[in-house]
Order: structure tokens, then C-alpha cells, then sequence
């Protein structure tokens, strides 16, 4: 199957790719891989030309070694270390460019699809929770403002100082712990949103072999 720019993707392009960029990650037409090169951060960056071997990702064990082997006994990425120490008496070890047959119509990515989906509505209801937690504190704060400076006008306000900045001071770490955790859900939310559309991408344009490598890897993240 053939495979597009990543570069010209984002750029709403659909154009071959023919080169790989190691250190980026990236499948590139031709002209972007001349124009990557000749980019001063990324002259350093190894450019290879497109095979099921280079788009492979490293191994998590060995991070030297890429992702070149799939045991189907253990159901796990192998490296060729992995297959040569861990793998070396199973039966069933095929290469990358066996294993990912009918990837697009496996029962993993569909699993894969729908617990992305579960955990994106999960996200955004906590982010609704939250949201909501800062609105309530918010209107606690007028409320406690409002409340308290009619007291002052009736009693010397020093008499209530020390209550409401007690108050305000509880109520306002309070908000900046939610918002912390608000901030923390916005990330996964973020990460979750980029492996969706990267598989959605690979689905779309592969190579198969790539989407079987991510999905493989989003199921053990």
C-alpha cells in the first residue's frame, strides 16, 4: 500500500513518500526530505529510504534495537536480542512484514478504537466535574465576600479580617488544585486525541506494518 507525506498531511497535501526520517519518525516525499536535510536542526537527522524495516519502532527492552520481529505466542513486539534471549525456543516468530495481515480488520484495533473512545468521554466528564467545581467556588468566594463585608459594617472590620482571609486562603488552594488536576486531565486528554488520530492516519494511509507496531503498543500503554 502506498504511503503519504506526513509532512504534506499536516499540510492538507497527499503526496508519496519514499524517505523516512529515524530521529523525527516521519515518512517524507522526496522534496521534503531534501528540504529537511537542508534545515539547519535537522542536518544531523538520518534519512532512509521507506521499507517495512525503517518505519519499525525501538524496542522497549533493548532501545538500540528496533521493532523487527512479532511472536505470536506471547502475543509481543520482539527486537532481534528479544528473539535471540527471550524467544528463542517459540515456534510462532514471524517478521514485520508477515505478521500485520488484516490488521485493519483485527479484533485489537477495534478494541483499541472503542476503549479510546470510553476513556476520551471518562476525560471529559472529569473535566466537566472540574469545571464545574471551580464555577461553585467561585460563587462560594462572592458569597463569603458579600457576607462578610455586611458583618464589617456592623462590627470593627480587624473583628473579621482574620476570618475572611482564612477563608479566602482555603478556598483559593482548593481552586488551585483543581486546576491542577484540570491541567493534568487537558494533557491525557492531548495524548489520547494524538494516538487517535495517528491510528487513524496508519489506518488510512499505513503502512500496515506501522499501525501494527502502534496499536500493539497502545494496547500495552
Amino acid at each position: 500500500m502506498t504511503s503519504m507525506c506526513d509532512s504534506c498531511y499536516g499540510e492538507s497535501k497527499q503526496t508519496t513518500a519514499f524517505k523516512y526520517c529515524i530521529n523525527c519518525e516521519e515518512r517524507l516525499c522526496n522534496d521534503c526530505a531534501d528540504s529537511h536535510v537542508r534545515t539547519k536542526d535537522f542536518k544531523s537527522h538520518d534519512i532512509n529510504l521507506l521499507t517495512p524495516s525503517t518505519v519499525a519502532k525501538n524496542c522497549s527492552d533493548h532501545p538500540e534495537m528496533p521493532i523487527i520481529y512479532f511472536c505470536t505466542h506471547h502475543d509481543v513486539l520482539c527486537c532481534g536480542i528479544c528473539v535471540s534471549s527471550k524467544h528463542k525456543t517459540c515456534q510462532n516468530v514471524m517478521s514485520l512484514e508477515l505478521a500485520p495481515k488484516d490488521v485493519k480488520s483485527s479484533a485489537l484495533l477495534t478494541d483499541i478504537r472503542q476503549e479510546i473512545n470510553h476513556l476520551t468521554k471518562v476525560l471529559e466528564q472529569l473535566n466537566h466535574n472540574r469545571e464545574a467545581h471551580i464555577n461553585s467556588l467561585t460563587k462560594q468566594k462572592a458569597d463569603i465576600l458579600q457576607h462578610l463585608g455586611a458583618i464589617k459594617a456592623t462590627i470593627p472590620a480587624e473583628n473579621v479580617d482574620d476570618l475572611e482571609n482564612e477563608l479566602i486562603t482555603k478556598l483559593m488552594k482548593y481552586e488551585a488544585l483543581i486546576n491542577g488536576e484540570r491541567k493534568e486531565i487537558s494533557k491525557l486528554s492531548a495524548r489520547l486525541k494524538e494516538s487517535e488520530n495517528r491510528i487513524c492516519f496508519l489506518e488510512e494511509n499505513g503502512p500496515d506494518n506501522l499501525l501494527f507496531v502502534t496499536i500493539h503498543q497502545q494496547a500495552i500503554n
